[in-house]
């Protein structure tokens, strides 16, 4: 969970356009760069590892990539690091790349993006392919990739990535992205205020309208009687 220090900067307001919003937010995510190898000497094999489990889902056609194409483009991808001076303008092209093997499969992007999050030892890749789905409009892997960069477990050159993170999932969260709603509504129940907290109820309540888990989180919080008064 993200921390109550945090709240004030999670507030969130009514959007003056939604569309305008949902543009801003995928333009935002791409204007940042891509995440940086977790170790300068990482290798190919460190971000696209020899995983049977990777190898069998992804030799057996379940996605839109094979694991040849995919170990290539994770030389690519270490490659274009190799240069810190240039490394970004690089990874603008790989992007570029990434997209024309995937065939625009953004589901298959996301799903080889947790393969690789799960087997790799450095995860760098998986959150680039994160970024790229989220660049698309997938506004899961936006928040994934928000959620990510919250928890610090990216990082970007030149850029806060807690606060870039927060950024994102704020953003989500007035799309009426359920997950979204639901982590900030939870930071909102830590508040010593009671209208914040109130209102971290109402946005609750709208994203159990779209996913199971806020229906439960909200049966804990009318349960726990010292978060916010029962309006029931």
């Amino acid at each position: 969970m993200l921390s109550q220090t945090l709240l004030r900067t999670l507030r969130v307001s009514a959007p003056r356009s939604r569309a305008l919003s949902t543009v801003n937010i995928f333009n935002n995510i791409s204007q940042l760069p891509f995440p940086r190898l977790a170790d300068i000497d990482s290798s190919p094999d460190l971000v696209v590892p020899q995983n049977d489990t990777l190898v069998q889902i992804l030799t057996q056609n379940k996605v839109a990539i094979s694991f040849d194409r995919l170990t290539t483009l994770g030389r690519e991808f270490v490659a274009a690091h190799s240069d810190s001076s240039d490394s970004q303008v690089q990874l603008e092209a790989w992007r570029g790349r990434v997209m024309s093997e995937f065939g625009n499969n953004i589901n298959d992007m996301c799903t080889v993006s947790r393969l690789l999050g799960k087997y790799s030892p450095d995860k760098a890749m998986a959150f680039a392919l994160l970024k790229v789905a989220a660049e698309c409009g997938d506004h899961d892997a936006a928040f994934n990739y928000g959620i990510q960069l919250s928890r610090g477990k990216i990082m970007i050159p030149g850029h806060n990535s807690i606060k870039a993170g927060i950024v994102i999932i704020k953003t989500l969260s007035k799309l009426g992205h359920p997950m979204s709603q639901v982590t900030i509504a939870e930071i909102m129940f830590t508040s010593k205020d009671l209208n914040e907290r109130t209102r971290g109820i109402e946005m609750m309540k709208k994203a159990a309208d779209d996913t199971p888990v806020a229906c439960f989180k909200l049966g804990e919080v009318y349960r726990k009687t010292n978060v916010v008064p029962r309006d029931i």
